[in-house]
């Protein structure tokens, strides 16, 4: 299954910031998966935060087991 998150969550995941949203209906607050999150990174104007934002734009970006933990919680959590 896909993970699906808001465009805010999956900026803050990825060190990267998408400037004006123009592709993409619904706005920073609606869902769409990596896939979807990458095709609008690469549509719109964006800012690099940190050097993990450009491991993410060239695929290298690893997920550590705290990292994994943290979006296992937060899954449960909405869950509840």
């Amino acid at each position: 299954m896909r993970r699906k998150q808001t465009i805010k969550a999956w900026e803050l995941e990825t060190g990267i910031k998408v400037r004006k949203l123009k592709t993409f209906k619904g706005g920073k607050g609606s869902k769409c998966t990596k896939e979807a999150f990458r095709k609008i990174i690469e549509t719109n104007n964006i800012t690099v935060k940190c050097e993990k934002g450009i491991d993410f734009i060239n695929n290298k970006i690893e997920n550590n087991e705290q990292w994994k933990s943290y979006i296992d919680y937060s899954e449960n959590r909405r869950r509840r």
